[in-house]
């Protein structure tokens, strides 16, 4: 049984003193799909067509984007995704990528891409991490792709594979101003052919991705960074890393008010702490729970406000 844990909060003079740090690196997880939405993996079910409606299908789209949104400068190191299906080809590639986010807001630049055979691909739902050769440099918008390549002309016979997503609604409405939010690359040899997924391919769907960018920042004692993604801000925890049995410290900002809640899971995705939801005004605040029970190792810890999550990596040492 999961147990739950109440808010509390440091005062003003805590908050102070822990902006009083090193120059340091802070990995997180972004997500835009929150775990409370059930993934699927959908399918074309009318007469005639065939495959997922993110994947390889009758309509040969190639290549599917999700936008995600930074403070200033990072560095995307990887990619968290969830896939299905099946392959016929072991050796057939896909690709994950980095791009740029056009003037039309939608993928502009290539900026990275790292290959992957369908036989390495974790085809059964669960959670899958590739790794990038180097960092990317990123800055204020990019967006993460999954890649299946112009597969309409043979070679690929037996071989369906499509990526997860929300179920229609876990996007919230509020989000619909943002276009390209998430986009397809439908099928043309001249050109990369991008659209905006709910608006401009036939589908009217209203969801995210399941593509999870994993970003690197700098974190300085002097000018604090930070992931902002609509009404949350979310700074480094302090400390990291940190002593098993020290307390974890995570201070957030809201620009409205909201509930908010706090996740402590694995790198397999498990919700290994809990606590419990509450609302709380506009402003900054901070919020503390035990790593007493934590081995040492990496974990998430997944901030959510309303419809709005964000992740960051904590390293809990002996």
């Amino acid at each position: 049984m999961k147990k739950k844990y109440k808010w509390w909060f440091l005062s003003a003079l805590l908050l102070l003193a822990s902006t009083i740090t090193l120059a340091q690196t802070t990995t997180r997880t972004l997500r835009n799909l929150l775990p409370q939405h059930p993934q699927e993996l959908r399918k074309y079910t009318n007469s005639g067509t065939w495959g997922y409606w993110l994947g390889q299908n009758y309509r040969f789209n190639q290549q599917y984007a999700e936008k995600y949104y930074v403070s200033g400068n990072a560095k995307v190191i990887g990619i968290i995704s969830h896939h299905g299906g099946k392959y016929a080809h072991a050796n057939n590639l896909a690709s994950f990528r980095v791009y740029s986010v056009g003037t039309n807001k939608l993928p502009h630049a290539r900026l990275a891409s790292k290959d992957v055979r369908y036989a390495d691909l974790r085809l059964n739902g669960a959670a899958m991490t590739t790794t990038f050769d180097a960092p990317i440099a990123v800055q204020d918008s990019f967006f993460v792709t999954f890649d299946l390549h112009d597969y309409a002309h043979g070679g690929y016979d037996g071989d369906t594979i499509g990526l997860y997503s929300g179920i229609n609604g876990s996007r919230p409405s509020a989000d619909f101003e943002n276009f390209g939010r998430n986009a397809v690359q439908q099928h043309e040899h001249a050109y990369e052919k991008w659209v905006d997924f709910r608006t401009q391919n036939f589908t009217n769907i209203a969801t995210h991705f399941a593509l999870f960018p994993i970003v690197e920042m700098t974190v300085t004692g002097i000018k604090d960074e930070f992931v902002q993604k609509e009404q949350l801000t979310l700074y480094p925890p302090s400390p990291n890393p940190i002593q098993s049995g020290q307390d974890i410290q995570l201070r957030y900002a809201l620009a409205s008010p909201s509930t908010v809640s706090l996740t402590l899971l694995d790198l397999q995705g498990n919700a290994l702490l809990e606590l419990m939801p509450k609302r709380q005004t506009v402003g900054e605040h901070v919020a503390h729970f035990p790593s007493a029970q934590l081995a040492a190792g990496t974990y998430l810890c997944l901030l959510q406000s309303d419809a709005i999550s964000i992740a960051t990596k904590i390293l809990v040492i002996k």
